[in-house]
């Protein structure tokens, strides 16, 4: 009997730290490092509170196991399907989630091993628990049970709080990613709960002031239109003080040589689902190819993950914002002031038509609520865009068949697409089976040519475009942007990314690394652009070579060619410079191969979170609409 009490006693914190330990391979996280000191302590916390609560009913310690199970499995599918954890806000949108059922099976099949391993705990106590555990109340163990875990929280609080770094990710910012890597999924829960009932503990923040070469600018005119001083002066609020001095701070880019490059021209800004570089080939895909080779090549460009996978994706490409963790950024947005968005942009700029588009569900992430926001009139399946055939994806192309008659023969356009052919699971994809005959040559698996097969849509849909606006004339006076939402999570990282780029990918920062592909009709020879940068940098950039106005401070990516060189930031803070990468995780700083410049670490850090708190209050306190109106 007290073996059965002793084991019964231990049997919480073993099941806690096996499920996390579980969950962080299956994420590619390491097994060793100060993180894992920190997620024991306070999993054995949770273990001693899960060992209590266990003695409110017989049922009680296999309910709550199988509640571990369950809930564990759960985050391991949407982490695999949606490339975030589940947290509070992530609620908000569970009937859109629950949409993407046929995804969510197919990626149950696909990781079946670990979440038959995580479900373990709960097989192992039906089958075994009576034989092997006694949840009889004694009150020396449950005296000890309560100490335990009081020391251990304890000891966990204050372990973290040794290190500047893991105290920052505890008590002022919430990403759930990293706080589930640094402290474990159920105090990730824990924080998650305690930022959204009580808020962050603000930190002061600092701009960074990077080293400015010199350069052949086309007028010495900076990009920025508001004045914070006098806004600073006048304010009463200390947190819109904060942010105006913040701002005010902030070096403002420049014009430069491809200032007004694109000014007056037509725009198509598409977002392409789970777009890689990979899939631009001379052959299979031929258009992109050309675009790619013949309009701006950008040889260091990266699409970070963000928290929501594709609505994120959209967020930072379309508003230059970091997007708050934890919530559906864009959906929150749809009520502010975004002024500086392409689509308000073309309407300040006289733009005949402004008009966005996406092949699937119009209301999927609240996009209607949203893309109007941002100056579109928005069509997707459901209001108003009427494909040939609704299937599991929806075409690319039809949905530029449908679609290119309405914009035209318009004196201007603005347009956005968000594309949906190239998304997983790619065992069942529509659109590859369509463009299978063009891929099952090729020596790969049946998951990547899928993938490929997919992303041909996309090439036929561009293909498409450019014969249409070459028909019409409007070929040399109009633009093409195209971007991914994120990396194709959904393609097994850990074979199929690395089938495509013939090597094993580096996990930490090259899986993220793609192309932007930047190309006008008038465009004779490419371009090559080497400078390291990323989606965020894509708007200031556009806004740029468009000729808008707009205050490059208020936006947290910066213009590719203001000589303002930017820093590639990711989810967890980590970034990468001209210089140089850090990983947020561990602290480490690896200088590039050849790199002759220096890096302020300490700076770039501290900029990285500022950034990360201004997009945040900008989006919280609608902050624009205050600063621009």
């Amino acid at each position: 009997m007290n073996f059965k009490k002793s084991l019964s006693f231990l049997w919480f914190p073993v099941v806690i730290l096996f499920e996390e330990a579980i969950l962080r391979l299956a994420s590619g996280a390491s097994l060793m490092g100060a993180s894992v000191l920190y997620i024991l302590l306070f999993s054995l916390c949770f273990g001693m509170a899960f060992y209590l609560l266990s003695h409110i009913c017989k049922a009680m310690p296999y309910i709550l196991t199988w509640l571990i199970s369950v809930f564990f499995c759960v985050q391991d599918i949407y982490y695999r399907v949606f490339g975030a954890y589940l947290v509070i806000n992530s609620l908000e949108g569970a009937n859109q989630a629950a949409n993407s059922y046929d995804v969510i099976l197919s990626s149950i099949v696909t990781y079946a091993p670990e979440i038959i391993a995580m479900l373990l705990p709960a097989i192992v106590i039906s089958v075994f628990g009576r034989k092997i555990l006694s949840f009889k109340q004694d009150v020396r163990f449950l005296l000890v049970a309560l100490a335990f875990g009081v020391v251990c929280h304890i000891g966990g609080y204050f372990a973290v709080h040794a290190d500047a770094d893991a105290a920052y990710y505890y008590d002022n910012v919430f990403i759930s990613q990293t706080s589930v890597w640094n402290y474990g999924m159920l105090t990730g829960q824990r924080l998650d709960i305690h930022h959204t009932l009580f808020g962050f503990k603000e930190e002061e923040v600092e701009a960074f002031v990077p080293v400015i070469p010199e350069i052949e600018v086309k007028e010495e005119t900076p990009h920025k239109t508001v004045d914070f001083d006098l806004l600073s002066q006048n304010e009463t609020d200390e947190t819109l003080k904060e942010m105006h001095e913040y701002f005010a701070s902030v070096p403002a880019t420049y014009t430069n040589e491809y200032t007004d490059r694109f000014k007056g021209k037509n725009l198509i800004l598409i977002t392409a689902e789970a777009f890689s570089h990979y899939c631009i080939d001379e052959k299979l895909t031929p258009t992109l190819y050309k675009l790619q080779n013949e309009g701006f090549k950008f040889n260091n460009f990266y699409t970070p993950g963000w928290g929501v996978s594709t609505t994120d994706g959209e967020y930072v490409h379309l508003t230059g914002l970091i997007p708050k963790s934890g919530v559906w950024s864009f959906s929150r947005s749809s009520d502010n002031s975004l002024p500086y968005t392409v689509g308000m942009q073309s309407h300040k700029n006289g733009y005949e038509k402004v008009l966005g588009y996406h092949n699937h569900t119009y209301t999927y992430y609240h996009r209607d609520e949203y893309l109007t926001n941002i100056g579109y009139d928005y069509k997707g399946v459901g209001n108003g865009l009427e494909l040939d055939k609704i299937q599991w994806p929806n075409s690319d192309l039809n949905m530029m068949e449908k679609t290119v008659d309405e914009y035209i023969n318009a004196d201007s356009f603005s347009v956005y697409y968000m594309t949906v052919s190239g998304h997983g699971a790619y065992l069942g994809n529509n659109i590859a089976r369509k463009n299978m005959c063009y891929v099952e040559h090729l020596p790969y698996s049946f998951e990547v040519k899928n993938y490929l097969a997919a992303n041909i849509e996309l090439d036929m849909a561009v293909e498409y475009l450019i014969r249409r606006l070459s028909e019409a004339g409007k070929l040399e006076d109009t633009v093409i942007s195209i971007s991914a939402d994120h990396y194709p999570y959904l393609l097994d990282e850990f074979d199929g990314l690395d089938e495509l780029a013939g090597h094993p990918v580096e996990q930490k920062y090259e899986r993220y690394k793609n192309a932007w592909l930047l190309w006008c009709g008038d465009m004779t020879e490419g371009v090559e652009v080497d400078t390291y940068c990323a989606s965020m940098d894509i708007l200031p950039t556009l806004s740029n070579m468009f000729g808008f106005e707009f205050d490059s401070r208020l936006l947290m990516g910066t213009d590719v060619f203001s000589g303002t060189e930017p820093v590639v930031i990711f989810q967890d803070q980590s970034w990468i410079s001209q210089n140089g990468s850090y990983d947020a995780r561990t602290g480490d700083y690896i200088k590039h191969a050849g790199a002759t410049g220096e890096d302020d670490i300490s700076a770039i850090k501290k900029s990285v979170r500022a950034k990360f708190k201004m997009s945040r209050q900008i989006l919280e306190l609608d902050y624009y609409r205050k600063v621009t109106q």
